[in-house]
């Protein structure tokens, strides 16, 4: 007789898609609007599900947030272990160099990471306190690995310039009429803002 499991399935990964389809939204909305800016319904509506899901797959829009932080934070940038030990035999501005390319890139692909920081970097709030610890103070330590001790003037000129431009993707498109997450600007804009931030570290010395 056949088993009962194959038809438990289905509810189960419907039930998994829309969480999915929940948080998708969430990591578009959280990172574009703000927390405040949101609504559970705008949500809801958003990902195309019924009103309570949210509360059942998540208990609160609290919740919910945090589960959008991991995700948007869950893949910082860095390189692959391989690229990391290839690295090894080549100057500090040479590695320097690969890792700041592999964290515009990544921030071409996912401007909400930057983007949900601007968000809840305009005020004290729960939301910041648990982004500044979970997730933009990891960051500072992976750039401390590379430059040394980073002092605010040079994080925040790297941060600003590495990511500003994916952050407000639709000015540049007005402005300039191409859409700078393609491909060959990325890594034009890359090599532009290494040898912006590399010069001025080489003229005070690399750590």
């Amino acid at each position: 007789m056949p088993t009962a499991k194959p038809r438990q399935r289905a509810p189960q990964k419907r039930a998994e898609e829309t969480k999915e389809a929940i948080l998708n939204a969430g990591v578009e909305l959280f990172s574009t609007q703000g927390f405040e800016g949101v609504s559970v319904r705008a949500i809801e509506e958003a990902s195309q599900t019924k009103r309570g899901l949210v509360a059942y797959h998540f208990d609160s829009k609290e919740v919910l947030w945090k589960a959008v932080a991991k995700r948007i934070f869950e893949n910082l940038p860095g390189l692959p272990p391989a690229a990391e030990a290839a690295l090894q035999g080549l100057s500090k501005e040479a590695q320097i160099r690969a890792h700041m390319t592999a964290f515009i890139q990544h921030s071409a692909a996912h401007p909400e990471i930057s983007r949900l920081i601007i968000q809840e970097g305009k005020a004290q709030t729960w939301r910041l306190e648990y982004l500044v610890e979970n997730c933009v103070r990891p960051r500072v330590r992976w750039m401390e690995k590379l430059m040394g001790t980073l002092d605010a003037h040079t994080m925040y000129i790297f941060i600003g310039a590495a990511t500003l431009v994916f952050d407000v993707e639709a000015e540049c498109e007005s402005l300039f009429g191409f859409n700078p997450r393609e491909e060959a600007f990325v890594n034009a804009h890359a090599n532009k803002v290494c040898d912006l931030l590399l010069n001025g570290l080489l003229k005070g010395g690399l750590n």
